[in-house]
């Protein structure tokens, strides 16, 4: 994918910071202000398209090679080990995986504050950055 533009938002994303309006006690206000703007800013931009990436049937090839690596490279002690109970035991979030996914598969660079070591040291050829912190 070439991008037309700087920055896309993942649905993973969007849905993580919605959950976070339901489980924490922010005000309402500034909920209902950045609601606002992901909503003109990525769902409905100026030029009136979305600029938000969603997982689809093509992104799980992306899911799959980065568990792939993982696995392949940093085994669970048994075969009996369930996939999230090994990604904890890394300090790897699922979501994480779905939204590092998306990324690789549009070619984009990642722009996160969550270290991902474990993600980002299975593939140094995506670029991921932090804008936020030093």
């Amino acid at each position: 994918m070439q991008p037309d533009r700087l920055l896309y938002v993942c649905s993973i994303t969007l849905g993580e910071i919605e959950a976070s309006y339901h489980i924490t006690n922010r005000d309402q206000e500034k909920i209902e202000a950045c609601r606002k703007f992901i909503r003109n800013t990525y769902q409905r931009g100026r030029d009136g398209n979305s600029y938000v990436l969603c997982v689809d049937g093509w992104t799980k090839e992306d899911y799959a090679e980065v568990l792939k690596r993982i696995w392949k490279n940093t085994p669970p002690s048994s075969a009996k080990v369930k996939t999230e109970k090994h990604l904890v035991h890394l300090d790897v979030d699922i979501n994480d995986v779905w939204i590092f996914a998306t990324a690789r598969k549009h070619r984009l660079t990642l722009l996160t504050t969550d270290r991902m070591n474990v993600i980002r040291r299975e593939f140094p050829e995506v670029a991921v950055e932090n804008w936020l912190l030093p």
